[in-house]
């Protein structure tokens, strides 16, 4: 039961404050990168695409790795297994928090394999060019 209010309190304090400080800190980026653009190239406007560009990969980030959290937990419940659902570190129900962290580290360390027959440069932006329209 705790477990729950836990959850509960943190999907309705805790991500909202987390929100809440990933746009501060896209805003501060955002007025470095105008500050950046207006004294270094004489460019105004650049700050609102940093900004925009900033939020948008940060919100779709953060939605995939929770989405990624909520499948593994529903898969485990589903398939009645212990997983990110039941798991555990010490005897301390942790929601799967553990699992996410998990896989933000893995995604970050990966090792940086190309082709034999590749373009190195083509494999190399393919991920960035999911972003573009």
């Amino acid at each position: 039961m705790r477990l729950r209010f836990g959850m509960v309190l943190f999907v309705l304090v805790g991500l909202p404050a987390l929100f809440a400080g990933v746009t501060a800190a896209c805003y501060a980026l955002a007025a470095l990168g105008e500050y950046a653009l207006r004294q270094w190239a004489g460019l105004s406007g650049g700050g609102g695409i940093v900004n925009v560009v900033t939020l948008m990969l940060a919100a779709l980030m953060t939605f995939a790795g929770l989405l990624t959290l909520a499948e593994r937990k529903w898969s485990g419940a589903m398939q009645d297994r212990v997983g990110p659902n039941r798991a555990s570190i010490l005897g301390i129900r942790t929601g799967g928090v553990p699992h996410f962290l998990a896989d933000a580290v893995k995604f970050l360390f990966k090792e940086d394999f190309t082709p034999e027959r590749a373009s190195r440069f083509l494999f190399s932006i393919a991920p960035a060019l999911v972003f573009v329209p």
